[in-house]
């Protein structure tokens, strides 16, 4: 329960980075939301994995190269990504509003894929039982 709460708190930070440099691309360079969010979730991605790296998931079981280690990271993290983003482009685009507060579909988007990226990342990253 420790780890997934370090992953969940390391998680909300990843959360604050993607979703500040989207509202910044979307609202202040008026770039389009989906390329925004191709430019900010690979750069949340990154902090995460340091950070989980780090905190959640001490390095002294890691049987892996760090640049294996990451490479596998991001494959899970962008398979969730897709989850991700498929309810952020629903919701997006089912209901409207959401699209002046895209807080909201980002918040819903990223607690969805938090559970499959833990328990992925835990057994075949860091192989945690």
């Amino acid at each position: 329960m420790k780890k997934l709460i370090s992953f969940g708190i390391i998680g909300t930070i990843g959360f604050i980075v993607d979703s500040s440099i989207l509202m910044y691309l979307v609202n202040i360079e008026n770039m389009s939301i989906v390329l925004s969010r191709f430019i900010s979730f690979p750069s949340a991605v990154f902090i995460t994995w340091l950070l989980n790296r780090i905190f959640t998931f001490t390095t002294d079981n890691v049987k892996v190269k760090k640049f294996k280690e990451y490479v596998l990271y991001l494959l899970i993290q962008t398979i969730g990504a897709a989850i991700n983003f498929s309810i952020f482009f629903v919701l997006i685009y089912l209901f409207e509003p959401l699209k002046t507060i895209l807080i909201f579909p980002l918040a819903i988007g990223a607690i969805c894929s938090l559970i499959f990226n833990f328990l992925v990342i835990k057994k075949k990253v860091y192989q945690y039982e």
